[in-house]
């Protein structure tokens, strides 16, 4: 399996198997979304007639999508994070306005066309949409909306997640002294992972799906990335650099993570500790990219899934679509392989036509406003640790 070269350069510093991490996540989703021919025939094999599997089987493919989304979660908090130490180390100050017009042209565009292509289908009565739902996943509430959440939006809690932390996160970093980041982002993970399972113990609602619940695999990312630029946590890492500690460490991850997504109301900090551990898997692979891991993750295959992974999770949920929520209009569109065909047909025209412009367009609008708020000065920017600066294009 050929894989991609890792070319970074001086302003950009892109590590493959990152991508690899979004195409392992992304299928997840999709393992998910699209299990249902898969648990129907299991139990068409086990001798179940009935027309869809009953409740107690959905823990046969919802694991998969949790672990998926937690994935993305990681993914984020730790790209996020380390893109603000890179910035702050090359201009001296990570910039908040620089940081939301990249999530802005990042983020909104591909996720505005899809919410008005299932609003157009909607009114053709191709598909149904709620309102509320609907107006929940543009606004950025969906997390939040206790109301009856329509399939085609129901995707957009995890963005919602996104957004939020995406207010509060960066925010707090520049805001703290350097010192004290490391010590504010374990505060807020383990106050998070507390409150979690207070809440699940004594049931104090039914709402599940909120940032202060699932906010702490986003939190364990971005410690993931502070770890690492301090001198005991450079160590620490360092302790992976033998392949039999590695495939321990990516093991029992891979584990915890299972668990922590079959048992995902799990108390007494289960679900913790896999949120903890979970950013190993990037460290590991990233730092050592020639293993058959990293090979598999930074083949082109994975790399471009996990380019259009983004795209791909929005535009999943109009074909991958479980069967009770399915649209007799839509037909064979939701059935394989048209779904399949249709999911990455939409998303690489989200991604190439859509997505690629308007991030390019965000670059050129940030570097015009600071050429003007300073004048232009060569500046030759410290070395940066490659295996800390894990920058992807797409960010």
């Amino acid at each position: 399996m050929e894989s991609v070269p890792r070319t970074p350069n001086a302003s950009e510093r892109w590590i493959p198997t990152l991508d690899g991490w979004r195409a392992v996540a992304i299928l997840l989703v999709l393992l998910d979304h699209g299990g249902d021919p898969i648990i129907r025939t299991v139990l068409a094999a086990a001798g179940h007639t009935e027309p869809y599997f009953p409740r107690e089987y959905e823990f046969l493919k919802m694991p998969f999508g949790f672990a998926g989304v937690h994935l993305f979660f990681a993914l984020s908090g730790y790209l996020i994070t380390s893109r603000l130490i890179e910035e702050e180390r090359r201009r001296t100050h990570a910039s908040l306005t620089d940081f939301y017009l990249r999530r802005l042209f990042r983020i909104q565009p591909a996720a505005i066309l899809y919410l008005v292509i299932i609003f157009i289908l909607s009114k053709f009565a191709l598909i149904s949409i709620s309102r509320p739902a609907w107006f929940s996943a543009a606004f950025g509430y969906a997390n939040l909306m206790t109301a009856y959440h329509t399939y085609y939006t129901g995707h957009f809690w995890t963005l919602a997640i996104e957004e939020q932390f995406y207010l509060l996160w960066p925010a707090t970093f520049i805001l703290l002294a350097a010192r004290n980041r490391l010590v504010a982002a374990v505060a807020i993970a383990l106050v998070a992972g507390i409150w979690r399972d207070i809440a699940i113990e004594y049931q104090l609602t039914n709402s599940w799906l909120r940032t202060d619940f699932e906010g702490e695999w986003l939190m364990w990312g971005c410690i993931a990335a502070l770890v690492q630029q301090v001198s005991w946590g450079k160590r620490l890492v360092g302790t992976m650099s033998t392949p039999a500690t590695r495939v321990v460490v990516l093991s029992l991850t891979a584990l915890f993570i299972a668990y922590a997504s079959i048992n995902w109301k799990s108390p007494y900090g289960a679900v913790s500790l896999a949120a903890a551990t979970t950013p190993l898997l990037f460290i590991a692979t990233a730092r050592h990219p020639s293993g058959l891991l990293g090979k598999m993750l930074g083949s082109r295959p994975a790399v471009w899934l996990g380019q259009i992974s983004y795209s791909l999770y929005l535009w999943q949920q109009l074909f991958f679509v479980w069967d009770n929520f399915r649209s007799p209009a839509m037909g064979v569109l939701q059935s394989i392989p048209l779904r399949i065909v249709m999911a990455l047909g939409c998303a690489s025209i989200s991604h190439y036509c859509l997505e690629k412009p308007m991030i390019e367009l965000g670059r050129r609008i940030i570097r015009r406003l600071n050429t003007r708020a300073r004048p232009v000065t060569s500046v030759q920017s410290p070395p940066i640790d490659a295996a800390a600066s894990v920058i992807n294009r797409s960010l």
